[in-house]
């Protein structure tokens, strides 16, 4: 398998893709999708900790990761 060094862009097309895929499963409004898609990840590891840890430390791994991202990119601009 490749692995690919992903630009700024090409991971908000992956979380778009993501969002896409939500949206047509669960029918909810655009708007609405992305706090929907939270709500549904804060369920998912409510019940299953042992598999996806706690919500509240993903979303800081993941804050953590995006300012990492941006600042990465800042720097190569």
């Amino acid at each position: 398998m490749t692995m690919i060094d992903p630009t700024n862009e090409i991971r908000a097309e992956w979380a778009e893709r993501a969002v896409e895929v939500f949206i047509t499963i669960v029918a909810t409004d655009r708007e609405d999708a992305v706090a929907d898609l939270l709500c549904d990840l804060m369920h998912l590891c409510q019940r299953q900790p042992e598999r996806y840890g706690p919500f509240e430390a993903a979303l800081a791994r993941g804050r953590a990761n995006y300012q990492a991202e941006v600042e990465e990119e800042q720097a190569g601009a």
